[in-house]
């Protein structure tokens, strides 16, 4: 309240540079204007107030650090269990920590700590069909999602395939004599 023992009325615009954020009504003299959509960085914001019957409009200059939203990978397969020179289909999602923003951007797939497939996000999540490169043996497979402006990175934990020699039938003839 002031001086004068009102307390202010009017109104209050929040922008960006020359981008209006938004405005609200004071009530009991203050007012709140939310907004979900800024990205990841500094934001320079001018707030503006309109000013009343007993006070003059004024304007006030501050900043906002937005931090990029934290992540969780998760990673399944079709199958945990491949024969040589098969694949399956590897299912990833990325869920956003922090807000139901979606992330967005790449992820990659390593087996044993060599890339064997990449795809980009979409909602979400995204799917790899891999394994065909892979020799006889027991992989980790980690799913990793680089991140991107608004979201941090994040890797899955590492889920087992086991890819078999598998088995092979050799027909062959013997010479006959007539």
């Amino acid at each position: 309240s002031a001086l004068d023992g009102t307390t202010p009325t009017g109104s209050i615009s929040l922008s960006e540079g020359t981008t209006p954020l938004g405005s609200c009504t004071l009530s009991g003299g203050s007012c709140t204007v939310s907004r979900s959509d800024l990205g990841a960085g500094a934001h320079p914001l001018t707030v503006r107030y309109a000013g009343d019957t007993y006070r003059t409009a004024s304007t006030a200059s501050g900043s906002v650090t937005v931090g990029q939203a934290t992540t969780t990978t998760y990673l399944s397969a079709a199958s945990a269990s491949i024969v040589y020179g098969g694949s399956t289909r590897f299912s990833v999602s990325v869920a956003n920590n922090d807000s139901a923003a979606l992330p967005t951007g790449s992820v990659t797939l390593a087996a044993g700590g060599t890339q064997i497939g990449s795809c980009t996000l979409a909602g979400g999540a995204c799917d790899i069909t891999a394994g065909s490169t892979l020799a006889s043996g027991s992989y980790a497979v980690v799913a990793t999602f680089a991140g991107s402006t608004n979201f941090a990175g994040s890797a899955s934990s590492a889920m087992t395939l086991t890819v078999s020699a598998g088995t092979s039938t050799t027909f062959g003839s013997s010479p006959t004599t007539r």
